[in-house]
This record gives structure tokens, sequence and C-alpha cells, in this order.
């Protein structure tokens, strides 16, 4: 090892610092150009259902007709084609359990509840008993 005095190495040890702190703010600005502003990489959705959206499909294992609704909503009808038709639904949202059901009686009957990033592929079995893909409407829980 050479022999450098004191103020050498301490100009050798700030230039290596200051090399590394220009690579790493140039890898994090390429990665925030690829990803682009608020991406988020370890959240960028379920099987292709946008993040804080709430995704149903007609078909099992997110096939058939897509309807997609805020994740942010409180409540919300699913349209025609999701109506008593749902088969497949993805809860994308970040932070907000969701659940699916329908009206019994003038109540509601939720069948099926979904943490945050969660699907489920056959709503026809297993779900609850009599549900059957009867979906009516989505709701926050």
């Amino acid at each position: 090892m050479p022999n450098y005095d004191l103020k050498e190495r301490r100009q050798m040890s700030l230039a290596t610092v200051s090399k590394g702190a220009a690579l790493a703010a140039t890898t994090a600005l390429g990665i925030g150009l690829l990803l682009g502003p608020g991406a988020d990489s370890a959240n960028a959705g379920v099987y292709g259902c946008p993040t804080s959206t709430v995704c149903l499909f007609t078909g099992n294992w997110f096939t058939g007709e897509r309807q997609d609704i805020s994740g942010y909503s409180q409540y919300a009808n699913v349209n025609s084609a999701q109506h008593d038709n749902t088969t497949s639904w993805i809860n994308a949202n970040r932070w907000a359990t969701m659940g699916i059901g329908e009206w019994r009686n003038g109540s509601r009957f939720i069948a099926q509840k979904l943490p945050p990033g969660w699907y489920e592929s056959d709503l026809r079995y297993g779900v609850k008993p009599s549900f059957n893909n009867m979906a009516d409407f989505i709701v926050m829980v």
C-alpha cells in the first residue's frame, strides 16, 4: 500500500463517497424515470387490475367481461353485465378490505371479504352457501 499522507487519504475518501452518491442518485433517477411518477413496483396491481381498484370478471380466473370499480368507493353497485354473473374478482387496493355481496330480503349479505391485494378466482364454489356468484354490490368493510 502506498504511503499517503492524511490530507491525501481524506481527499480520496471524499472522492469515493462522492462517486458512490452520484451513482446512487443516477440509479434512483433512472428507476424513477422507468416507473413514472407515483409508481410503486411492489404494488403495481394484481393480475392486471390497477392499484386502488376492485376488478370484477364474468369468467373464472379473471376472464370474460371486466368491470373496474374505484377502491375508494364505500359502496358501489355492479353493472348489468356483472349483476348475478361475477365469477372472479380482485381487490388491488393498498389499504382497504372490500366485500362482495347481494341484497337478500332488504338486507346486505356479504358473501366474501378480500384483504388488500387478494383475489378470488372462482366465486361459484366454496365461498358461502347459496351465493353462487350472485353479486349485486362491492362495499368497503
